[in-house]
């Protein structure tokens, strides 16, 4: 079993139901010194409307769990942009 296939399921879900017009649309859940850091980008699905989005949102974590935790939180009360993509500095994690 993979490291980060419960957080891939749980994932595959939200996405599944996502509606809004900004919704998140790529995280990145890095391992870092002292613990793992998880950064949340948003899209709107339009070209070249970058400019106009929510400012990427940063957080810090001690374990990757914790991260994990609150990135499935953060995307069930916003729901995810299709396709939504997170990535680590160790893997795709999905796409």
């Amino acid at each position: 079993m993979r490291k980060y296939d419960g957080l891939r399921k749980e994932i595959a879900k939200l996405k599944a139901s996502a509606i809004g017009v900004v919704s998140p649309y790529l995280a990145w859940l890095n391992s870092i010194s002292d613990g793992y850091e998880l950064s949340i980008s948003f899209w709107d699905g339009k070209p070249n409307s970058q400019r106009k989005m929510p400012k990427t949102l940063l957080y810090k974590f001690k374990t990757s769990e914790e991260a994990e935790a609150y990135l499935l939180k953060y995307l069930q009360d916003n729901r995810p942009y299709k396709p939504f993509v997170l990535f680590s500095n160790e893997e795709l994690i999905y796409e």
